[in-house]
């Protein structure tokens, strides 16, 4: 109980450290919604899930704590993005006898509070959002859909409710739920903020060789299919902090890194936002995920094309550029670097495996190029290729979505990514004039593309695609947003509201609107 105990204390000191470090940087408005509205959930979660003797407590709090929080609908998005990412996956199979029915997991259970909030809260009058753009979501949906042939009737609809509670819920809450900047503004200043305190618990855990929210895991006595504890590279342990794996942590703390930018506003200084990103940065390195860093690179220079800020793309060019040749020049001399970069070492080796999972998978793609097969069938067909974890570990998702849904369905997951950005640009004039539209539909084409490339090289699946798709809804409720009515005065001299009551001079008379052309 007592070692219990410090490992509740250490995190949580880590997490009111870092949480309270970036309030520090904000403004002052900011910084209060962060130490009175974010921070508790994230100390407060990983304290309670450490002590707490059964994990249906735990999923218990879990479905409260967004109902009980939010007082609007807007509030709910950056809500559900912090508890769910304040916990581990805590994965359990719901089962009746031996028959399963279902996967509970933080996401779905957070996603169910999340819907029974939205249903409680009423709707914001006078929002400006049209018709929404859920195309993206629903080639993905479309996907998990067939990947579930092959099996029996009932067996596919177990599947397709596990799919259905576990994605489209949340999806559909969060795209619905933002009507205002102020919703959008924040719920990436959300991402950020969870990016920055989980990347202090990584810094820990990969100096003190511990995962954190890893024994949260074990305490709820929640099994592992592979231990966290076996993912290292050059004998160096890999961050996870609340995440299943490392590779999908450092795509989290990505794309937290790019919801950032926009941001500048929220910070006190310029070289506060620039603290933010170098603690990010570090946390991502401490997870030693490469196409982490790779993504990020393609998302940062999308965001300043996406703006037109050429300066700084030419900029930023020249910095990833003099980083890499540094890097290799490093490398040279140090085996850890060299191991980090995927030029030496068991990261060596993972990059011919890439290479091998490419050729092999195309040719069992040709084999069934419209149909595909089913997924038992593809890890069949590719048996050749195990770990030594005994898996065959597809990291290049375009690979596994060409064997399980054919050639049509390859590109089907790759427009998954591509149609957001491009939906973004196509409506980039309209979203200059809509407060903090711009910024938002920036986050959105850059993080789209950076998922794009990370696929081919980590894979794309698990729970944790649930942050791509609260970024397709940020892309969503966007493609429907509409600039604001813009005001005008009367013509005559009627007054109205206060004005009637004599409360207000007539000179705050009547006020016409016009919706903006």
């Amino acid at each position: 109980m007592l070692s219990v105990l410090s490992v509740a204390l250490q995190g949580s000191v880590i997490l009111f450290v870092s949480g309270n470090l970036f309030a520090f940087l904000l403004n002052r408005q900011d910084a209060l919604w962060v130490r009175r509205r974010l921070l508790p959930i994230m100390i407060g979660f990983f304290a309670f899930a450490m002590l707490m003797p059964s994990k249906w407590i735990v999923y218990l709090a879990l479905l409260a704590i967004i109902p009980a929080m939010a007082r609007k609908r807007g509030d709910i998005p950056a809500l559900y993005l912090v508890v769910a990412t304040s916990l581990p996956d805590l994965d359990q199979p719901m089962v009746v006898g031996s028959l399963y029915l279902l996967n509970i997991s933080k996401w779905l259970v957070a996603g169910i509070g999340a819907a029974i909030a939205y249903a409680m809260l009423p709707p914001v009058k006078n929002e400006e959002i049209g018709r929404r753009f859920d195309l993206p979501f629903v080639l993905f949906l479309a996907l998990q859909v067939i990947q579930a042939r092959g099996n029996n009737f009932t067996n596919t609809l177990r599947v397709e409710t596990d799919v259905i509670a576990s994605y489209l819920i949340p999806y559909f809450v969060i795209s619905r739920s933002l009507g205002r900047p102020e919703d959008f503004r924040r719920l990436l200043l959300a991402m950020g903020f969870v990016g920055f305190t989980l990347s202090g618990i990584a810094i820990y855990e990969a100096k003190r060789t511990v995962l954190l929210y890893t024994t949260i895991t074990h305490r709820l006595g929640i099994m592992e299919t592979i231990s966290a504890y076996s993912h290292s590279r050059g004998g160096v342990l890999r961050a996870t902090a609340s995440f299943a794996d490392a590779t999908a942590f450092g795509g989290f703390l990505c794309t937290a890194l790019l919801c950032l930018l926009p941001a500048r506003g929220a910070f006190r200084a310029r070289k506060y936002q620039l603290f933010a990103f170098f603690v990010i940065f570090v946390g991502i390195y401490m997870a030693n995920t490469r196409s982490a860093l790779l993504g990020l690179v393609v998302g940062l220079l999308v965001y300043d094309l996406f703006r037109k800020n050429y300066r700084s793309l030419f900029r930023n060019v020249a910095l990833i550029a003099a980083a890499a040749v540094a890097m290799v020049g490093i490398a040279q001399f140090s085996h850890s670097m060299a191991t980090r970069i995927g030029i030496a070492g068991d990261a060596a080796e993972t990059t011919d495996y890439r290479k091998l999972l490419i050729t092999r998978g195309w040719e069992e793609i040709r084999k069934h190029p419209i149909s595909g097969v089913n997924p038992g069938q593809a890890v069949l067909s590719l048996s050749d290729l195990k770990q030594g974890e005994g898996i065959v570990d597809f990291v290049n998702a375009y690979i596994w979505y060409g064997l399980t849904t054919g050639i049509i369905g390859m590109i089907a997951f790759l427009m998954g990514f591509l149609l957001p950005a491009i939906k973004m640009v196509g409506i980039r004039h309209r979203l200059n004039r809509i407060a903090y539209g711009r910024e938002a539909g920036a986050v959105v084409a850059a993080v789209s593309i950076y998922y794009a490339v990370a696929a081919g090289t980590a894979g794309f699946g698990g729970r944790a695609v649930m942050i791509y798709f609260s970024i397709l809804a940020v892309g969503a409720a966007l493609s429907g947003a509409r600039p604001p009515r813009r005001v005008f005065p009367a013509a005559g001299p009627t007054s109205i509201g206060r004005a009637d009551t004599g409360s207000g001079s007539s000179t705050e008379g009547a006020m016409l609107t016009v919706a903006a052309k």
